[in-house]
Order: C-alpha cells, then sequence, then structure tokens
C-alpha cells in the first residue's frame, strides 16, 4: 500500500499491528487528506494519538501538525488539544534538534494555530506572520511544506462573504484587514486561497446592488485564482458573475456561466470541489424557484452533516431552509431554524443569521401571523443594513414587499430606499431568466438533459451514477422523468429523439 501512495489504507494495516512508527513516517500533507473522500479515516488517526506512545508522537512533530489540521477541520477538539500539546511541549524543550528543523517546527506550527482563531482574519493573520518570519529563514520566498495545495480554501462553502463577514457593521473592515492580511498566507501556503480577497469585495459590491464593481473584483479573483490553481475560488467568483447575470436578465450569459462552473467542478475531480459546484448551481436555481435540479444530498439535514466539514454546514443548511421555504414545509422549517441559528451565532456566520430570519418572516408571513413575520423580517434588517447587505431580501422581494411599509421609518431612508430598488432590479432580471430559459426550446432541466445525454451514448446506469457521483436511484428516477418528458419508452427510442 505505501509503495503505491495508498498510505490510508496502510495506517490500517499498521494501527492493528502497533507499527505507529510507520505511520508516523508517511508523507502525509493536508492535500492528501483532502483527495481522500472517506471522513472515517480521521478515526485511525485519533486512534493513533491515544495509543501511541508519547516519545514516538514527539519524534514527528511535523506529522502531528498534518493531523492536528484534520482534527480541527472536524472539529475534533480533544485530539487537536492532545496534539497540539504535544508540539508546544517540543517546541519549549527542544532536544537534538537542529535549529532549521526548529524554525520548520515552528512556522509549520503557528500556521496550525491560526485555525482556531477562525473566522478572525487579524488573529489568525498574526499567527501567520508568525510563520512567515520563521519560514523565510529557510526560503525566500517562504512556503509550508504541510498546508496548500489544490483543495479548496473556502473548505465546504461556495462564498467567502459567508466564512468571513462576523460581525454587523463591520464589513468595510474586514475587506481591508482581508486585503492587509491574506498575502501572507498566499505566500506560505504556495497559492492556496490566491483570489479569495477579490471574490469577497465582488460579494459585498453585489449584495450592495453594486453589479458593476461586483464584476470587476469577480475578473480579478479569477485570473489570480486560476494563476495559481484555485479552482474552489473560481468557482466562488463564477457563482457571484451568474447572480450578477441573473439581477441582469442576461440569460444566454447566466447559462454560459452555469456550465462553467459545471466544467470546473467536474474537471477538478477532487470531491470537496464537486460539493462546492453543487452548492453554486444550488444558489442559482433556487433564486429562480428551479428546485428538481437541487442535489439530493442538499435536500436533507442529514445528508449535508456527513457530506459537507462542519464549518461549511450553515452555507449548505442555508440553501436546504431556502428549499423548504419554496416547497412551503413550514413545519420542518421552524424545527431546524434555531440550531441552524444558533451554529450561525456560535461560529459568528451573520449571512445564515440574516437568511433565516427571511425565511422565518415569508413563512410566518404567509401563515398570516404577520406580528411574527415583522419581528423576524426586523431583526434581518437590523444584522444586514449596518453593512448595506440587501441582496437576501431582494431574492425575496415579492414575499416581504408587503412587510416593509411597516418598518419603513425603523432604519435609514436611503438604506431602505436601496433595499427596495434592489428587490425590483432582482425580480425583474430573474423572470427575464426564467423567459430565456423557458423559451430555449429545452423542456429537460439541466440535471436531466446531462443523464439523458449520457444514456444517448450508451452509459450505463452504475457508469453514470460513478461519473456524476449520484447514487443509482438517483439515476433511475432522473432517466423514468427523462422518459416521461420526452414521452419516449426506452434506451433505444431516447437515441433517436432530439431534446
Amino acid at each position: 500500500c505505501e509503495t503505491v501512495g495508498e498510505y490510508f489504507h496502510a495506517t490500517q494495516f499498521h494501527i492493528e499491528t502497533g507499527n505507529y512508527e510507520a505511520i508516523l513516517s508517511m508523507p502525509f500533507t493536508t492535500q492528501y487528506f483532502y483527495n481522500f473522500r472517506e471522513r472515517s479515516v480521521i478515526d485511525l488517526f485519533e486512534r493513533l494519538i491515544d495509543e501511541c506512545p508519547e516519545e514516538t508522537l514527539l519524534k514527528h512533530p511535523l506529522a502531528l501538525v498534518t493531523f492536528g489540521q484534520q482534527f480541527f477541520r472536524d472539529r475534533r477538539m480533544l485530539p487537536f488539544s492532545k496534539t497540539t500539546a504535544l508540539v508546544q511541549k517540543l517546541l519549549d524543550a527542544p532536544s537534538g534538534l537542529s535549529e532549521k528543523e526548529l524554525l520548520r517546527i515552528r512556522g509549520e506550527f503557528s500556521i496550525l494555530m491560526s485555525f482556531p482563531q477562525f473566522n478572525d482574519i487579524a488573529k489568525m493573520s498574526e499567527y501567520h506572520r508568525r510563520a512567515y518570519d520563521s519560514l523565510r529563514q529557510l526560503s525566500d520566498p517562504p512556503r509550508s511544506v504541510i498546508f496548500g495545495g489544490a483543495m479548496p480554501w473556502t473548505m465546504s462553502g461556495a462564498s467567502v462573504l459567508f466564512l468571513y463577514w462576523r460581525e454587523s457593521g463591520a464589513l468595510k473592515k474586514t475587506l481591508s484587514v482581508m486585503d492587509e492580511c491574506l498575502p501572507y498566507y498566499v505566500t506560505l501556503a504556495g497559492g492556496h486561497g490566491a483570489g479569495a480577497e477579490y471574490v469577497l469585495r465582488a460579494e459585498a459590491a453585489l449584495f450592495r446592488g453594486d453589479d458593476v464593481e461586483a464584476e470587476v473584483m469577480c475578473h480579478t479573483a479569477l485570473f489570480e485564482a486560476r494563476s495559481a490553481g484555485q479552482i474552489g475560488n473560481c468557482l466562488c467568483a463564477s457563482l457571484v458573475l451568474a447572480r450578477i447575470m441573473l439581477l441582469r436578465g442576461d440569460g444566454d450569459s447566466y447559462t454560459s456561466i452555469r456550465r462553467s462552473i459545471l466544467k470546473d467542478a467536474r474537471e477538478a475531480q477532487q470531491t470537496s470541489l464537486l460539493r462546492i459546484g453543487d452548492l453554486c448551481l444550488a444558489v442559482t436555481d433556487l433564486a429562480l424557484g428551479r428546485l428538481d435540479d437541487l442535489p439530493p444530498w442538499l435536500r436533507d439535514a442529514e445528508s449535508i452533516r456527513k457530506v459537507v466539514y462542519t464549518d461549511g454546514q450553515p452555507y449548505a443548511m442555508m440553501l436546504h431552509g431556502m428549499a423548504l421555504l419554496q416547497e412551503e414545509r413550514y413545519s420542518e422549517l421552524y424545527g431546524i431554524a434555531e440550531p441552524v441559528l444558533e451554529f450561525a451565532r456560535r461560529m459568528h456566520y451573520m449571512l445564515p443569521q440574516v437568511y433565516y430570519n427571511i425565511y422565518l418572516a415569508v413563512a410566518k408571513n404567509a401563515e398570516a401571523c404577520r406580528e411574527e413575520a415583522i419581528g423576524y423580517l426586523e431583526q434581518a434588517l437590523l444584522l444586514a443594513l449596518p453593512d448595506e447587505v440587501y441582496l437576501p431580501f431582494a431574492e425575496h422581494g415579492d414575499s416581504l414587499t408587503p412587510l416593509f411599509d411597516s418598518l419603513q421609518n425603523a432604519f435609514p431612508e436611503d438604506r431602505v430606499r436601496a433595499l427596495r430598488s434592489l428587490c425590483a432590479r432582482q425580480a425583474s432580471g430573474a423572470e427575464a431568466v426564467r423567459k430565456a430559459l423557458s423559451g430555449s426550446g429545452c423542456i429537460l432541466s439541466a440535471r436531466q438533459r446531462e443523464v439523458a445525454l449520457l444514456l444517448k451514448n450508451g452509459l450505463s446506469v452504475k457508469e453514470i451514477s460513478e461519473k456524476l457521483f449520484v447514487t443509482e436511484n438517483t439515476v433511475k428516477s432522473i432517466t423514468k422523468a427523462v422518459y416521461g418528458k420526452l414521452g419516449v419508452h426506452s434506451r433505444v427510442e431516447l437515441t433517436v429523439t432530439s431534446f
């Protein structure tokens, strides 16, 4: 297994025989962990930390740093704390280590210790600067040998704004701090995260209704991210572009950008990037009320917990909640709202808090509970208006407009006016895109057309499920829908049918 690079499988054998030294000597990196699809492998390394003698662990501090990052990413704080305590113990009383080895360990450990400061950019950057100072004594530019690679910088989310807008009224400061601090990490990680600051500025501009600045920032982000192989950030920037085209009612550009999102996600051959691609497409589908194309895993809260890392779960739950709202499954929405809101508050995520208060306002208003609806809307506005975050309201403008009059004197007039203006633009743009899509002559949804083409090209159900990363039952369900829409009854008929 080791010879062919199957380090996780080798770990399974070594841990059963107690050969801990062999595990700790294998060249694990954060990129290697990201490339492996099964999150359950983290259990093996938690067991390693519990069972391996301390003196053996202390011989491999860089391995401990690598495992520590995985523990934190999976929010396993007990093994994370044990791992970091061991590395700190070694640094406090180094023995038999050269100056270069100590500089390497200090630098990599400083990067690791930035993660518990997530998502406070300034505090994270303090550790990145320490790492920079240590590692630049070893190379110029300074480089980490553990962190970086092509794995998504946004982890499992499709938005930088979601990750780093952490305080109402502080978005402008966050933009400035990100510009100043991110370059340290990008340099250390060999380009990992490149373009993220421009994605953040693009999102902030779009959410306040400035689609012109947002578009410019998107193209800068795409240039920086693609140059560094950061496909995750490319997907995030492309999503902003797709939302811009929705706002403008440009159906052709919207369709073209969706295709580029699908292409980037598929060609990357990383499960985490495929998930981000799913999220990007889901955002635009939900904006148009097209629920048929939502990936099955996004329909179920338990599936979200299984396939999305902890830090990205509130973003996926944000879309899950929107689907529940559009399907008028209000009881389910009410049931998950407070747990999601509490999680978002604990993680300092503002965007899910804004969206869920909007969802609750819309749902309560639909059930004729007007006072409760106004209360939730007021809470959303209190969080969002100080930072001119208008787009979440615009996406639900038809449902919220009747409630705005009740609150128009409670908030600055210029911001309420800007919000109403964006509501009108979003409604008009989305309707224009819907008409463009319905007039394209394709009665199949994007996912249905994708499956139909693969069937037409002779792929089996099993091959399609593997290619699209869905279950065989999902492929069969989509195939049935395709047959129904096209009026065919077999694959033979499908091959001679135009669509």
